[in-house]
């Protein structure tokens, strides 16, 4: 490449096709990669709940039932099955709302537990986040892991209210003004840095597709708001 750049009159054509063929292969290495990180334990855990479920019939018959007071004694049985009980519940929970198990994993892999995923997906739901929300934010190349994190990052209820409105932005210019109306004296740097990422990314997907789309109107969607809150 360095060679072709020297000559006089390099083939422009060639040293395109040379990079659309790297950008290619960059791309699929990188969806192999996830692939593999994303995949990495579902096997492990499908063993856990087999694991799991195997000591139902040990531990409830450790319950026992007291006829004078009419209550059932749990004492006896092993805390920690209660307890691998309680997250299987959760992760069920988590199925129900239309999480995958990739997208479950994929969190985990960030470092978060399924009690920390759980509680981050709830916040975002009482904020008024959709699965739909979450398909939006894929498109612009965040994972749920990603956002996961970047919910978690975040320190402030004011924080997390404009973030939220990031999230439900795309279609839905309303969402826009309304994040930009928060007083951005109330938000943290945290929120400042997920505003910027999120504002870039928009661009770049508008600018990969080559505009007049969804992606470009979203981005002035997302820029007429921010206009409107210096000038208000």
């Amino acid at each position: 490449m360095q060679f072709l750049r020297s000559v006089e009159d390099p083939d422009r054509d060639f040293i395109n096709r040379l990079r659309s063929y790297i950008r290619d292969a960059q791309a699929k290495l990188d969806a192999m990669s996830n692939f593999v990180r994303v995949t990495g334990g579902i096997y492990d855990r499908a063993r856990d709940i087999n694991r799991i479920l195997k000591k139902a019939d040990t531990e409830l018959n450790k319950v026992q039932y007291d006829p004078k007071s009419m209550t059932l004694d749990f004492s006896s049985v092993n805390r920690h099955w209660i307890l691998e009980m309680e997250a299987l519940k959760v992760l069920e929970q988590l199925k129900a709302d239309g999480l995958t198990d990739e997208q479950m994993q994929e969190a985990q892999n960030y470092g978060f537990t399924v009690e920390q995923i759980t509680a981050a997906w709830e916040e975002m739901k009482e904020r008024g986040i959709s699965r739909a929300d979450i398909k939006a934010m894929n498109t612009l190349g965040y994972s749920f892991g990603q956002t996961v994190k970047m919910w978690s990052s975040l320190e402030t209820k004011e924080d997390k209210h404009f973030f939220a409105c990031l999230i439900q932005g795309q279609g839905n210019e309303l969402k826009y003004i309304e994040a930009f109306e928060i007083d951005p004296n109330e938000l943290s740097y945290g929120a400042t840095i997920v505003m910027s990422d999120y504002a870039c990314r928009l661009l770049e997907k508008a600018a990969e597709t080559g505009g007049n789309n969804e992606f470009e109107k979203n981005f002035i969607a997302f820029n007429n708001a921010l206009l409107r809150s210096t000038v208000m």
